[in-house]
């Protein structure tokens, strides 16, 4: 009768390699020697989780079914999704694997990390690779727009043929919005509106944010874009795929954060030193993301979990009870000053039963 309180929660949608107890905490359904099981190879996978280690989830060309496999699919070989692939890019206009970022200027695309220029965008039809991307400069040509032009220039011109669209540099120029600013913003200056340079995200740091995406879960998508601060809400470990290498997945968050703060962007870091466990620390031997221990940490960090004593949190001045701040915070305020508001309530609450 009391037999329900000899129940535990525990944790379940385990991946194979995984310690368990019971086959239902495991993605398989099998818990085998206190390990959970990988579906073998040949059978079929909804994800590279489902699969025994070092196995991977790849859609079989013939059936179309994803199925557990000893390798990924090499470069020229057929493909459905970008995770078939070794690259990690599946070509989809031709549904082959191709080498990320190799693809030329004005070729299909459909994201930008088929493009050699790192950027896939409209020409007004259908997506294709631009030819350059925020690299040329004044009077140099822009065919594909705003967009090949370096920050702060605009593309002029026409589309006519026998015409040639060129890049200006438009920055301090007088705007009444950003329309006329190309790739620039427009913003106030003193008592007027002036286009300026945007700052966009070095595509240096592109390479780093594929990886990212393809090893993490729900990164924002956009690259060589303006600095992503806002996209990169969270801790950088909220970011880890289920099932993934975590160890692969960190170093490449430590390398693409590492770029961004080189490249002059302090927001993300500071968003990370606040909310994670960890520190970033961007080195020439090797870029970490170093965990904080909670005896160096002051104040100490609360969680959904843990109970802190009253004299742990709150101040953060060394250990000062909150008790005692209250109590000393009271001790500085003026007699009088407390005498005179005593008055005022004890008016207050005569009044009300009068």
């Amino acid at each position: 009768m009391l037999a329900y309180r000899t129940n535990v929660c525990r944790p379940k949608n385990l991946r194979p390699g995984v310690a368990c107890v019971i086959d239902l905490q495991c993605r398989s359904g099998s818990c085998v020697g206190g390990t959970c099981a990988g579906s073998a190879l040949g059978t079929v996978c909804n994800a590279i989780e489902d699969c025994a280690e070092p196995n991977f989830c790849v859609t079989n060309a013939g059936t179309g079914v994803k199925e557990c496999t000893a390798a990924l699919v090499a470069d020229g070989a057929a493909c459905t999704t970008n995770s078939d692939c070794e690259s990690g890019v599946c070509d989809k206009s031709g549904s082959v694997c191709i080498p990320e970022f190799s693809k030329a200027g004005g070729a299909n695309c459909t994201s930008n990390d088929e493009c050699s220029s790192h950027k896939c965008g409209s020409n007004g039809v259908y997506s294709v690779c631009l030819q350059s991307y925020l690299e040329r400069g004044e009077g140099e040509e822009c065919p594909d727009g705003d967009l090949n032009c370096k920050t702060g220039h605009v593309c002029v011109g026409s589309d006519t043929i026998g015409t040639t669209r060129v890049c200006r540099n438009v920055v301090n120029k007088l705007c009444a919005s950003s329309s006329v600013c190309g790739n620039g913003v427009c913003t106030c200056a003193g008592s007027e509106n002036k286009c300026f340079a945007r700052r966009f995200s070095p595509i240096a740091c592109d390479t780093h944010l594929v990886k990212a995406q393809r090893l993490g879960s729900n990164i924002p998508t956009s690259s060589s874009t303006t600095f992503p601060t806002a996209g990169f809400a969270l801790p950088w470990d909220a970011y880890t795929a289920a099932g993934g290498n975590a160890a692969a997945f960190a170093q490449a968050m430590a390398d693409l954060y590492c770029c961004y703060y080189n490249a002059g962007e302090s927001g993300l870091v500071n968003i990370e030193q606040t909310l994670a466990a960890y520190k970033l620390e961007c080195k020439s031997s090797g870029n970490v993301f170093a965990a904080i221990s909670e005896s160096s940490a002051e104040p100490r960090r609360c969680t959904p979990v843990d109970r802190y004593k009253e004299n742990e949190v709150g101040s953060g001045v060394r250990g000062t009870p909150v008790s005692s701040i209250i109590r000393s915070a009271a001790a500085t305020v003026a007699p009088k000053a407390v005498a005179t508001a005593a008055a005022v309530v004890v008016a207050v609450v005569l009044a009300l039963l009068a």
